[in-house]
Order: structure tokens, then C-alpha cells, then sequence
């Protein structure tokens, strides 16, 4: 027996998915997506008509190829701009640890460059003073 169903709402998605596409669809929620992930999905299906299984485990399995698709970071999140180094005010920040307690790494002109922010903070200052 086959039993075609229609999917409008992301809340009927929700109802049918399981495992880790819940976990998936927990993250579009969370980055406020709905509705773009739909309108995703009818492009990623689009002229076929697949199963439930199919859809669960495209949702579970090609999470990476969904996030970047729809504009998320590796852990689904809407990803953050980074500070530029010129809107940073050099004088109220004596030492690097002051800078880094201040700064978020997601945001920090420095977070992409592991072990160097000390060194790239050193020589900010210097030029600043």
C-alpha cells in the first residue's frame, strides 16, 4: 500500500521526522528558518515525491549540506560578524587579558587565528600608542 502525504507546515515536518533529524529541525527553529527551509526542501525535492524515510534522512544526514545552504554555521547557528579591529577602542584595554575577557572568539577580529591573539594584540596596542 503507498499513502501519499502532503507536507505545508513545518510543524507537520516536525511531527514526522525522528532521531537526528529532530536535532536538525531544532536548529532551523532556533535560527527562526522555517519557512526558508520549506521553500529548501520543495527545491531539494522538487518533481519527486519521496518518503518519509527519505526525507528524515536527508534531513539527519546531509545536515552539513543544509546548513551551509541555508546560511548557518557548522553548529546551525546564524553565524556572528566579526568585529573590525578599527571600531576597537585600543585605550581601555591595558593588557591582552582585558581584551579577551572583553571580546567574544565568535566575533573577535583574532578568533580564526588560534595561538595568535596575544601576539596580534601586542602589536595593535603598539600602534595605537
Amino acid at each position: 500500500m503507498e499513502i501519499k502525504t502532503e507536507i505545508n507546515r513545518f510543524d507537520e515536518l516536525e511531527n514526522m521526522c525522528w532521531s537526528g533529524a529532530c536535532d536538525t529541525l531544532v536548529d532551523i527553529v532556533n535560527a527562526n528558518k522555517e519557512d526558508e527551509f520549506m521553500d529548501f526542501l520543495s527545491d531539494v525535492f522538487c518533481g519527486d515525491i519521496p518518503t518519509d524515510t527519505q526525507v528524515n534522512d536527508f534531513i539527519w544526514f546531509e545536515r552539513d549540506y543544509i546548513y551551509e545552504s541555508m546560511g548557518l554555521n557548522e553548529n546551525g547557528e546564524i553565524p556572528q560578524e566579526r568585529i573590525d579591529e578599527s571600531e576597537i577602542n585600543w585605550d581601555e584595554f591595558e593588557t591582552f587579558d582585558d581584551f579577551c575577557n572583553e571580546m567574544d572568539c565568535d566575533t573577535c577580529p583574532f578568533g580564526d587565528l588560534v595561538n595568535a591573539c596575544e601576539d596580534l594584540f601586542d602589536d595593535y596596542k603598539a600602534e595605537v600608542e
